[in-house]
């Protein structure tokens, strides 16, 4: 999804939609009152200047109605029809400052979040894995223990990428992203520079190698994997971490799906293009109906926007806000989700999008898992534990060692089965 084009032409669309209302409002308001008076005079009202002066308000916004309808379809025909997308369509708003702000706060390493996951705006939590390595147990070699040579977690990192790298799939990234709760941020000037600001979207190598290699309570460091497919109508993501510590190496991945984008948001593709006299017509004495709508909400949206002047001028929305950051001492910065994630569906709109989210995992997953286990060789570490726990994890999907299993559906033995997150479909094992 285009960011930045979206909201050009959510602008475009809102400066167009607040125009037309002030428009209206002069005519609505003579309009309505004539109305209103017809019922108060039960009808007398109807006979002389009175009249005239009603239907001429009435045939204005009919105009101004009409002429907004025709150069509506016009725009969607010649711009966003999907045989006629224009990504350099006429931008009129001034609002181009703010989607550059917007998109330096969306594209950098830090993600500040709001609520229980950390992954915010990463769709819906598909499961995943983690376990344990002892580094401390040298491999056998020609029947002797072998020392474990140390190493850095950053040497691991390196060889994540080497190996998604090598696999070539299109459209696939990989970042580097430290996440933290937004109510822990108050008193972290790098995060947070101002009180009464938005949180930082970035923060310096240093730190992140910091994250990277302590354990921290409030941060974590993520190597996030990424793959953009079926036109961004499928979103895989990984959430892949190390822990070292003196005598262990703790893997944990993290799996999230955004599907498709909901069908609603894409009915400008199933609009038909229909002609003829009674299509005309019909169109025609429709604009009657939306006229006599239109004029009486143009009375509110027109007050509306002087009462958002008004607020402005003392101070408005942002004075709030900073009240309420001042007086809340836990105040939360962090987001609750994303513009892709608030625009998806819970269903996939083709099978073969499922089959393609298990081929992408599964393929990440193997070369993930080749990499350890060459990685641990090459440090003198013993993998036999570790191979294992990767052909648990390869045959059955998740593995979980130790504490307890919580889980809203769980299959076990032959011919078990759940229902999972998409409507309609089994999973059967």
């Amino acid at each position: 999804m285009d960011t930045s084009e979206l909201l050009k032409h959510t602008f475009n669309a809102r400066k167009k939609r607040r125009n037309y209302y002030q428009l209206l409002f002069l005519p609505a308001i003579i309009l309505w009152g004539f109305i209103i008076l017809i019922f108060v005079s039960e009808g007398e009202i109807l006979e002389g200047g009175a009249f005239l002066i009603g239907f001429i308000s009435f045939v204005i916004s009919y105009i101004i109605v009409l002429i907004y309808d025709v150069n509506q379809r016009n725009f969607l025909k010649n711009n966003l029809y999907k045989d006629s997308y224009n990504p350099d369509f006429e931008y009129t708003s001034s609002n181009s400052h703010l989607i550059e702000k917007f998109n330096k706060k969306t594209s950098g390493n830090l993600v500040v979040y709001s609520g229980y996951s950390p992954f915010v705006g990463s769709g819906i939590d598909i499961g995943g894995w983690s376990f344990v390595v002892d580094i401390d147990k040298g491999k056998k070699e020609l029947n002797r223990r072998l020392s474990p040579k140390d190493f850095d977690i950053s040497e691991i990192y390196a060889r994540v990428d080497d190996e998604i790298e090598s696999l070539n799939i299109p459209n696939l990234s990989v970042t580097d992203k430290v996440f933290i709760n937004g109510k822990k941020i108050r008193n972290n000037p790098e995060i947070l520079p101002d009180k009464l600001g938005h949180p930082s979207n970035n923060v310096s190598q240093e730190y992140l190698e910091k994250v990277m290699k302590e354990t921290n309570t409030d941060a974590r460091f993520y190597r996030v994997i990424q793959v953009n497919d079926w036109e961004g109508d499928l979103i895989l993501t990984a959430f892949l971490r190390f822990q070292k510590s003196e005598k262990s190496l703790f893997v944990e991945n993290n799996y999230y799906l955004l599907p498709p984008v909901s069908e609603d948001l894409k009915t400008i593709d199933k609009i038909k293009e229909e002609s003829g006299i009674r299509h005309f017509l019909g169109w025609i004495f429709s604009l009657f109906f939306i006229t006599l709508g239109h004029t009486f909400m143009s009375i509110f949206r027109v007050l509306g926007y002087i009462n958002e002047v008004i607020s402005s001028i003392f101070g408005g929305k942002e004075s709030v806000m900073r009240k309420l950051v001042k007086s809340s001492p836990d105040f939360d910065y962090g987001a609750e989700t994303s513009i892709r994630e608030a625009v998806s569906q819970l269903l996939y709109s083709q099978h073969f999008q499922k089959l393609d989210k298990e081929r992408y995992f599964k393929i990440i997953e193997k070369r993930i898992f080749n990499m350890l286990e060459d990685f641990l060789d090459s440090k003198n570490i013993d993998s036999s534990e570790f191979k294992e726990r990767e052909t648990s994890i390869l045959n059955n999907g998740v593995l979980v060692t130790g504490g307890n299993l919580k889980a809203d559906n769980i299959a076990v033995g032959k011919k078990s089965k759940i229902n999972n997150f998409f409507k309609g479909q089994t999973q059967e094992s």
